[in-house]
């Protein structure tokens, strides 16, 4: 069976089996709802998304390399799949960001009966790549720099 490509944003592919609660005529996810991409989807997050309660990711799920893109949630679980977001040979040039939301009392993420991982949690049993462009970590200093200096010079600029 072939995958199935698909982009985020269209509504016409969530039901039942990837999202909860499913409202009556459907729609693409929303605040607070339960996300499921399905083994066999190859899924492109195409725009920002609003706090998801739960994203479980076992098939692909891949940032569009096009643009800035957010992924907000409460807990992502990269179970049997993967979450993308450029690649060795093609570093993304946009800002793909994770941002993990919650307070203490929210449900956490539950493994088995005995295993929890808490909440703001990105747990990864599946891949996680993520790709950007190489950043200098360090540079040198063109002069010396001193204790009460409050200018410093680095050969970079």
């Amino acid at each position: 069976m072939p995958a199935l490509e698909t982009i985020w944003s269209e509504i016409g592919i969530w039901d039942a089996d990837s999202r909860s609660p499913l409202p009556e005529g459907g729609g693409k996810p929303i605040a607070g709802d339960t996300v499921f991409i399905p083994a066999g989807w190859n899924c492109t997050l195409d725009e920002d998304t609003e706090i998801l309660d739960y994203l479980e990711i076992n098939g692909n799920l891949t940032f569009d390399p096009t643009k800035d893109i957010t992924l907000k949630a409460k807990r992502i679980f990269i179970r049997d799949g993967i979450l993308i977001s450029g690649s060795a040979e093609a570093p993304t040039t946009f800002k793909h960001e994770i941002h993990l939301y919650g307070e203490l009392e929210d449900e956490h993420l539950v493994f088995d009966g005995t295993l929890a991982a808490g909440n703001k949690v990105l747990a990864v049993t599946g891949q996680l790549d993520m790709y950007g462009l190489k950043k200098k970590s360090w540079t040198k200093l063109a002069t010396n720099a001193y204790p009460d200096d409050s200018i410093i010079f680095t050969e970079d600029t």
